[in-house]
Parts: structure tokens; C-alpha cells; sequence
């Protein structure tokens, strides 16, 4: 369920409710919402306040990106669109279909641009009524399914923290856990970082499936040994890969699956030599969202197996956006919820 409170809180429709305004809380809306998609086959009904989502903030326009006419799989020449703002799509009620046939699915195609000339095709999926519907039955629902309809400013920030840090990865077997969609950092890194490998992982099928169509669509990073893999978190899997850097974005908002987390870590993070202790890091970026972050780095603290630290002023293009968004922003941009912070973990050696 955890995903589709997520899923309703980058939502943009608004809900007709006899409620006072005032009285709704968010959990309570997109829990009405999500009553409403399951039961009712009125779409005009599935509208939620705009107070209630969490996509606002479209992020720190930390790289240029232009939207696709095609996808660049096809073989045509690409041709280059408008700049956009790379969010959400609101269905339209003919977009969500309640008949018997199934829409076919859609996505989009968007290039970042690493700089002037080099860039990377990134494929997103716009849901359907199906989707939005089966995936909550789904034996993966475990999984978080936001990655599937927009990049999370935490998912963006981990990239941009990545290249310019790229000494972190130079030489080194990096693996992404809980990729999403787009896996972004994990294919910046390999672009730019000259790793040795990059391993790009989620638990949901889907996600890898996706990612293997941007592996596809960016050919130019066929020099790096890349490999899209399924990786389900779970305390009772032997893990038998291990990895110099284990990357993370924004993946410790649900509190029940922190143990699988830190189970996952313990497992492919290799251990480095006593020569040098910092040489294999796990790199998380993630707002506090509440507690959240808190708890998870408190349980990583508690193992006595790693040195942590968190940064918060970690990059000055980053942090004087964030003073800027705080200043001019007030009404959509919340921090705990939109500014990622940095967490390093090392290994006592």
C-alpha cells in the first residue's frame, strides 16, 4: 500500500468531498482516492486537493533535458523538442478507460544533457487506469511504483553528487539498488565516472525491463560493463555479489523495509582493505521525510559495523537552490520532503 500513497501524493487531481476542506488530512485524502480508484468506475470523481501533493516541487533544474518526438530506438533521425519541465502527465478521462481493452501503454522519451554535446535518452512511463489498478494486487507490491510516472529530485541530485564526485566510482564495481525506472545516478556514473562496472537494480521487474530500454537507447555507454538485474530485498536472501560502491536514492521513506535495506548493504558492500577503509562506500541520498531517514541511519549506527556521516551542506549550486526555494517557494516547497541530504557509510576496518 506504501506505494500507492506515494503514487496519490504525486498526483494532481483534486477530490469532490462533502468534508470540510480544512478537516482533510492527506492521508485521509489519497486513502479516499485510492477507495475510489478500486471501487468506482467514475473517473470524474478521482480528483484530490492540490494541497495534498508532494509534486509541486519539480526539483533543482540540475540539468538541461528536452522531450523526444520518438523514441530514440526508432531509426529515424532524433529531432529536438522544446525545453520542458520534467514532471508528472495528468490523465485526462479519456486517457483512463474503464471498457474491457486494456490502453496500450505509453511512454515518453527525455534526453538530460550532461553538457553542449553528450546527452542520455531516459524513458518514462505514463500509467494507465490498469496500471494504477493492477499493480496494487500485484505480488511486487512491496515496491515502490513512483518511479514509473516522474524522477524524484532525489534520484536527480544523486546523479549531479556523482559527477561531481566521480573519484568515488573511478575504478570501481558500483551497483544502484532500487533503481526505479530510470536508474539515473547509475547511468550518469557510467557515462562520466570511468567505473570499472555498473550493476542497475530494482525488485520490480518492470523497472529492470525499463532500464534494459534505456541501456538499449544509449549505446555510447557500451564501453562501461553495464547490467540491469532484478534484486528483491528481503533478510532471508543470500546475496553472494559484492560491490566497492552501493548507491540509493530516496529509498528509506517506508520504515517496515529498513532491515531488508540494511540486510542488502551488509551483504554487497564489500569489505576494503585496512590500508584504506574509505575505499568502499555506500552513498544514499534521501530527504528526512519525517523520521525516516533518522531511524534507518540509527539502526545502520546501532550494527557498530560503520562509520556514518550525513551532509547536509554537500554542493553549493544545490544548497543555494534550496535557500532560493525556501525563500520563494514557501507554499510548495516543504525540505523534509524535498531536499535530499547525503549519507556516506564506511565499513570499521
Amino acid at each position: 500500500m506504501k506505494k500507492y500513497q506515494d503514487y496519490l501524493n504525486c498526483q494532481t487531481m483534486q477530490l469532490n468531498t462533502t468534508d470540510n476542506d480544512n478537516s482533510i488530512t492527506p492521508a485521509k485524502a489519497r486513502w479516499k482516492l485510492l477507495s475510489s480508484i478500486i471501487s468506482s468506475s467514475d473517473t470524474n470523481s478521482l480528483v484530490i486537493p492540490t494541497k495534498f501533493s508532494k509534486r509541486n516541487h519539480q526539483g533543482f533544474n540540475l540539468f538541461s533535458k528536452i522531450k523526444l518526438d520518438h523514441s530514440p530506438l526508432d531509426k529515424v533521425n532524433d529531432k529536438k523538442v522544446e525545453n520542458v519541465t520534467l514532471e508528472k502527465k495528468t490523465l485526462t478521462n479519456s486517457e483512463i478507460r474503464l471498457d474491457n481493452h486494456t490502453p496500450k501503454e505509453r511512454h515518453e522519451w527525455y534526453s538530460y544533457y550532461l553538457d553542449d554535446n553528450d546527452c542520455i535518452n531516459i524513458r518514462i512511463k505514463i500509467p494507465n487506469y490498469y496500471d494504477m489498478k493492477n499493480n496494487l494486487y500485484s505480488k511486487y507490491s512491496g515496491f515502490l511504483y513512483t518511479g514509473n510516472i516522474c524522477v524524484w529530485p532525489a534520484e536527480e541530485v544523486l546523479a549531479y553528487y556523482s559527477l561531481n564526485n566521480s573519484h568515488i566510482f573511478k575504478n570501481k564495481n558500483v551497483c544502484e539498488i532500487g533503481g526505479g525506472m530510470c536508474a539515473l545516478a547509475s547511468l550518469f556514473i557510467a557515462a562520466r565516472c570511468q567505473p570499472l562496472s555498473v550493476t542497475l537494480t530494482d525488485g520490480n521487474p518492470d523497472c529492470v525491463q525499463n532500464i534494459q530500454y534505456i541501456l538499449n537507447a544509449n549505446p555510447k555507454l557500451s564501453s562501461t560493463d553495464l547490467c540491469a538485474k532484478q534484486m528483491i530485498w528481503d533478510c532471508d536472501t543470500h546475496y553472494d555479489i559484492t560491490y566497492d560502491v552501493v548507491i540509493c536514492a530516496d529509498c528509506t521513506f517506508d520504515k517496515q523495509i529498513h532491515s531488508h535495506l540494511l540486510h542488502v548493504i551488509r551483504s554487497i558492500l564489500k569489505k576494503p582493505p585496512k590500508s584504506n577503509p574509505e575505499e568502499c562506500l555506500f552513498l544514499l541520498c534521501a530527504p528526512q521525510r519525517g523520521d525516516s531517514l533518522q531511524e534507518f541511519i540509527s539502526l545502520l549506527k546501532s550494527q557498530g559495523d560503520f562509520h556514518v556521516k550525513l551532509l547536509e551542506r554537500y554542493d553549493d549550486f544545490v544548497w543555494k537552490a534550496h535557500q532560493q526555494n525556501i525563500a520563494e517557494n514557501s507554499e510548495h516547497y516543504v525540505p523534509d520532503t524535498h531536499y535530499p541530504l547525503i549519507m556516506q557509510a564506511y565499513w570499521r576496518v
